[in-house]
């Protein structure tokens, strides 16, 4: 795998490192293993802070303005419709990957 492999491939499981509707980082057993993935991927290919932000933010506007499901909801679309609080949610996901993947 290449560097470039490897941010590719947080950039696709990062989703997975969150609980779906309550957005916690590796709260979960499953969520756990998959964020300590990511951390390996980080170390190994030594990605800086910025490398990683770049990869996973765009995940995450995209899913918390388009894709969120919610509680006891069928339907997906944005987190909210104040695009504040959707940018603070994103930098709160991006902050707590970053922390945990370099410290």
């Amino acid at each position: 795998m290449s560097k470039d492999e490897a941010v590719r491939s947080i950039a696709d499981q990062i989703r997975g490192c969150f609980g779906s509707v309550d957005l916690k980082f590796a709260l979960h057993h499953s969520d756990e293993e998959r964020a300590k993935q990511i951390k390996t991927l980080v170390k190994k290919y030594a990605l800086t802070r910025d490398e990683v932000d770049r990869a996973i933010r765009p995940v995450f506007e995209q899913w918390l303005n388009t894709d969120y499901g919610g509680f006891n909801s069928n339907v997906r679309g944005p987190l909210s419709d104040d695009p504040n609080v959707v940018a603070a949610k994103v930098r709160e996901m991006v902050n707590s990957v970053l922390n945990y993947t370099h410290r």
